[in-house]
């Protein structure tokens, strides 16, 4: 789209470079869990993997009870490994 090539105009302009490109197909998924607003998104980054990401967006004093919910969610779908680094890292092998 034009916002994007406009984009990508400015970063280069100011002295970013490409690096790599990631390309995933994404599902999501929103439901409610005990108050809260959970999204699940199945991620497939092509020869990477697949991945599932699970987000809950609270206020700072409903944290304790979103990660309980988040961790519920997490067991539920069978969750088991957390991947800490960006799909970029993994790409890059860093």
């Amino acid at each position: 789209s034009a916002v994007s090539a406009d984009a990508v105009r400015w970063l280069t302009a100011v002295g970013f470079r490409p690096v790599a490109v990631v390309t995933k197909a994404r599902q999501v998924y929103r439901f409610r869990r005990d108050g809260f607003e959970v999204e699940v998104c199945l991620d497939d980054v092509g020869a990477i993997g697949k991945f599932v990401e699970v987000e809950i967006r609270a206020a700072e004093a409903d944290f304790p009870a979103a990660r309980e919910v988040l961790l519920a969610t997490a067991a539920d779908l069978g969750l088991t490994e957390q991947e800490p680094r960006s799909y970029l890292r993994m790409l890059l092998g860093n």
